[in-house]
């Protein structure tokens, strides 16, 4: 894998729509990447692909482990090879606006036009994440969903967030800004939670790493995921709702 091209199946505003057929395995998706995020069948829960491992950050808060035959409608991937061999220290953040904030001002030095992957590390972190209850048939747009949302807040002594920056011009393909999911370390009995990062409170420093993205390899679907795909209008503008669901 010596591609350093971000790679997306799908894009979120078909998502958005209510397209949640779907269309790779996940073992698929990990030939394009090792680092990502995404959904999965009906938006049942969130995608935290790191170091090569997938895990849904699922309804019940619990980030669960993903078998490679499970499948996804959404992701972006990337394979991941920080571009400095040294970690970014960035200060802690009050809120997950500050934590943007910071992360904007380690990425001033890169270009605004390309999409940037991140690792975090932060401990004694305060949380906030969400994940979707799987949608039943027939599907509706995520606008008419979001009562099916979870919000979990928890205190973690360590946990790990990963994502995006897109820019903005790129906004019908994935969030533009900050797309985040966090994931936590072990418990004492083995669990793990996490799922798509609503707020974020740490007063200790974070250990960052950045990727910029060569390129980005965009995937349309395929099958009845690709039958649903060609008869969204696509060109609506989604913008409010993105950020209604989104954050």
């Amino acid at each position: 894998m010596t591609s350093k091209n971000a790679f997306q199946l799908s894009t979120l505003s078909a998502v958005m729509l209510g397209n949640y057929e779907p269309a790779l395995t996940i073992g698929e998706l990990k030939t394009h990447g090792t680092l990502g995020i995404g959904t999965f069948e009906g938006i049942g829960g969130e995608l935290i692909l790191i170091d090569g491992k997938a895990f849904n950050g699922s309804y019940s808060s619990e980030a669960v482990p993903v078998d490679d035959a499970e499948k996804t409608p959404f992701a972006c991937v990337i394979p991941w090879a920080p571009d400095d061999e040294a970690p970014i220290e960035i200060p802690g953040a009050e809120s997950l606006e500050g934590l943007r904030a910071a992360l904007e001002a380690a990425a001033a030095g890169k270009s605004k036009n390309r999409i940037l992957a991140v690792r975090m590390k932060a401990s004694d972190v305060k949380l906030k994440f969400r994940s979707f209850a799987p949608a039943e048939r027939p599907w509706k747009p995520v606008s008419e969903m979001l009562f099916s949302q979870k919000e979990t807040e928890l205190l973690a002594d360590e946990a790990e967030i990963i994502g995006f920056r897109f820019p903005a011009y790129l906004e019908a393909l994935n969030m533009p800004g900050w797309h985040l999911h966090v994931i936590t370390a072990p418990d004492a009995s083995g669990r793990r939670f996490g799922g798509h990062l609503l707020e974020f409170s740490s007063a200790a420093p974070i250990e960052a790493a950045m990727m910029t993205a060569s390129g980005i390899e965009l995937s349309f679907p395929t099958g009845e995921a690709g039958r649903i795909y060609d008869e969204l209008p696509l060109d609506a503008d989604l913008r409010e709702a993105i950020k209604a669901a989104e954050g």
